[in-house]
């Protein structure tokens, strides 16, 4: 189990050390996908790269890359991020600005964004619950 363990451990410190080095430059998204693509096939499509893959291939304006999908894959890509990380609320922002202002869906844009507040409310009453406990002790 230790072994698993460090495995883990490491294949995050791989994913951490890509997304400190490549993501969040989009200006240089066409150069970045491939990259992303690569490292989501040798971590068996780690969900912690999902988000900036969705994000990084709504700013594709290279041909070869665009033409292998469409907006709607997109769409599914943060539906199938949101049911596997319920709880990062940043899946649910990302998720919502793009079915808004990408493909004009303002209805489920809405029941992503509740369905955000919703855990966002929860979380925080849990994590309040569990500060009065700490410091009650």
């Amino acid at each position: 189990m230790k072994e698993l363990i460090e495995d883990f451990i490491k294949q995050n410190e791989i994913i951490v050390d890509l997304l400190d080095n490549s993501s969040q430059d989009y200006a240089k998204a066409d150069k970045i996908i491939p990259l992303f693509a690569n490292k989501l096939r040798q971590t068996r499509f780690n969900p912690a790269l999902g988000l900036e893959f969705a994000k990084l291939l709504q700013l594709s304006n290279d041909k070869e890359i665009f033409e292998q999908y469409n907006l709607t894959d997109i769409s599914k890509l943060f539906e199938s991020l949101l049911s596997l990380q319920d709880s990062s609320l940043d899946t649910y922002i990302d998720a919502a600005y793009f079915e808004w202002s990408v493909m004009d869906n303002i209805d489920k844009a809405k029941d992503i964004i509740t369905a955000g507040l919703d855990k966002a409310m929860k979380q925080t009453s849990e994590l309040k619950q569990l500060m009065d406990k700490i410091e009650s002790k």
